[in-house]
């Protein structure tokens, strides 16, 4: 167990009326949908590790908006234990072709409807229905 919060970042990056979310390949949330996004490492400003994880996890390059929330993500109740602080960042898609790579199952654009019927992780839920409905 990590004995201080691990900080990393995730963008809702939109893209005409899809926004972009991918299938997470490892735990925390193995096999649920959430935003795309990742670890900053040592050196890194937050932008700079978000626009590095989206290109590695997603293969695109982003236009990097304001943050829509910081989440907290703790569990020391079940193994592994985690946790993450998270930046989640408003975002607009750019350039690039979209691929599932690094800890991506899958990465897909999809509509309001589509992500409703998904299996998301629950905060990716809370923040797109906040943000949608």
């Amino acid at each position: 167990m990590n004995s201080q919060p691990i900080a990393a970042v995730a963008a809702l990056v939109r893209r005409d009326e899809r926004i972009l979310l991918v299938k997470r390949r490892h735990p925390p949330n193995q096999d649920l949908w959430v935003l795309p996004g990742g670890k900053i490492q040592w050196g890194e400003t937050a932008v700079q590790a978000l626009e590095r994880e989206i290109m590695e996890e997603c293969g695109i390059c982003i236009d990097i908006q304001q943050p829509l929330q910081i989440l907290d993500l703790i569990n020391t109740k079940n193994t592994p234990h985690y946790h993450y602080v998270i930046i989640d960042y408003d975002a607009h898609y750019v350039e690039g072709e979209l691929r599932a790579g690094s800890d991506a199952l899958e990465a897909e654009w999809v509509t309001q409807t589509q992500w409703a019927e998904l299996p998301l992780e629950h905060h990716t839920r809370e923040l797109l229905q906040r943000l949608f409905c």
